[in-house]
């Protein structure tokens, strides 16, 4: 018995320590256990497996909360390049679109210190005061419709009385007329802003820079801040693009800038949302 071969024990060893063999076949590993260092080192590394965990659910639920922040966050991203696309909507369908001066446009009367002007076929008008460079008081006239304003229509304004009372329309070159007053309009002309240019310089000098950083420190923990600084030029810029094309000129620079804004906005919250969500696919790759 002694000399039972040990491929016979090893194939025993698993209901031995389990305690599911007989009592012979347990004497009989037991008496070559005393003789066999290898089976006995064998027993012993049996003795110190353990058992595999029980899963209690933990796992299911984890799992589970995953896919409901990652629904979440797919759905936050759809509903933020809605929001951009009606911002950028609503900003082209609003966009003024001026009036050409003509003499059957507009039509002005001094009544007092008051002026009344009339318009034949206007959708919107608006006036802007300024200081006159003489010192005097000085008044700017707009009029414009847009694809939302077709139904408007405006007869009549009255204002109080100026030393000079201007028409303007967007377009390059003289696009400024002597409506009341003595003041010589001569050579006075209103410029579009250049405020939107520089912004759009100062983002791409930002972004450059911030790119170049993100390069150079992609492998370190500050890589990931200059990452999410780089966004914010990016999404300007390409929130300048939905609201105004490749122009930088504006006559309505504080109206555009606030769309440009607005959407930039609603773009960074997406590239943030984007890098989260492809940094945790990453996660669950490893």
């Amino acid at each position: 018995m002694n000399h039972i071969p040990c491929g016979v024990i090893r194939d025993l060893l698993p209901l031995y320590t389990e305690e599911l063999c007989s009592e012979e076949s347990r004497t009989l590993v037991e008496n070559h256990l005393k003789d066999c260092p290898d089976c006995r080192c064998l027993k012993e590394s049996m003795k110190k497996t353990e058992p595999l965990p029980v899963d209690s659910g933990e796992s299911l639920k984890k799992v589970k909360k995953e896919l409901r922040n990652r629904k979440g966050r797919v759905a936050a991203m759809a509903a933020l390049l809605v929001f951009v696309l009606l911002v950028t909507a609503f900003s082209w369908y609003s966009k003024p679109e001026y009036y050409p001066y003509s003499e059957n446009l507009i039509s002005v009367r001094e009544l007092g210190d008051k002026i009344e002007i009339s318009f034949t076929g206007v959708a919107r008008a608006s006036l802007e005061t300024r200081e006159d460079p003489e010192g005097g008081s000085m008044a700017i006239l707009y009029a414009w419709t847009s694809p939302m304003d077709r139904r408007c229509k405006i007869d009549t304004m009255t204002i109080p009385k100026v030393d000079a009372l201007y028409y303007c329309w967007e377009t390059q070159g003289e696009n400024t007329v002597l409506l009341a007053g003595e003041t010589d309009a001569a050579g006075m002309q209103v410029l579009p802003r250049l405020v939107l240019g520089y912004y759009v310089l100062l983002a791409l000098g930002l972004g450059a820079v911030s790119g170049l950083l993100c390069l150079l420190f992609r492998k370190k923990k500050a890589g990931a801040l200059f990452r999410q600084i780089f966004f914010a030029p990016v999404s300007y810029l390409t929130g300048h693009v939905l609201i105004m094309g490749f122009k930088t000129l504006s006559f309505d620079a504080g109206r555009d800038f606030m769309f440009i804004l607005t959407a930039a906005c609603g773009i960074y919250a997406v590239l943030t949302l984007l890098r989260w969500e492809l940094r945790q696919q990453k996660l669950d790759r490893v």
